[in-house]
């Protein structure tokens, strides 16, 4: 009997514990970024299969996923800043892109990665086209216009 009062007693005092370190935390909120200062990106996206290649037209602004460090702009904060959409122009007629993107006031990191989508090749039925690489990292300076000369190409899944 005088063991089930130990372990009875033991598990109060560490459940009372447990409840002690709960605290509610206010949800996170996205850091207001300074974009007085920004660089521009342009490229083209191509979908290809085998040596035939050819701009999406299912693609969209929506594919597109930019972001940068929050410390390159001296903000004391782990993470990264997401680029809100209308920060990004595409054309699909011609897959090229234009991004313009907020940047610190010294070399900046911009991360450009890509969603998988779906889109037709051709006269063939719609498929799932994925990014042949993981991301393209491009550092950048205030008012910089650079042109990422290597086609992004999506491949078929």
């Amino acid at each position: 009997m005088k063991r089930v009062y130990v372990f009875w007693v033991t598990a109060m005092v560490c459940l009372s514990f447990g409840f002690m370190g709960c605290v509610e935390e206010d949800p996170a909120k996205p850091l207001d970024v300074n974009s007085f200062q920004t660089a521009t990106l342009t490229g083209n996206i191509l979908i290809k299969r085998g040596t035939v290649s050819q701009a999406p037209h299912n693609m969209s602004v929506d594919d597109f996923i930019v972001s940068v460090d929050y410390s390159s702009f001296k903000i004391d904060n782990q993470g990264k800043y997401y680029l809100p959409k209308a920060g990004i122009r595409y054309v699909a007629s011609s897959g090229e892109f234009i991004i313009t993107v907020p940047v610190g006031n010294e070399k900046t990191m911009v991360y450009i990665d890509f969603s998988d989508f779906y889109d037709v090749f051709g006269e063939s039925d719609e498929v799932l086209w994925k990014a042949s690489k993981s991301g393209t990292n491009v550092l950048v300076e205030p008012d910089q216009r650079i042109h990422i000369l290597e086609d992004i190409i999506f491949l078929e899944y």
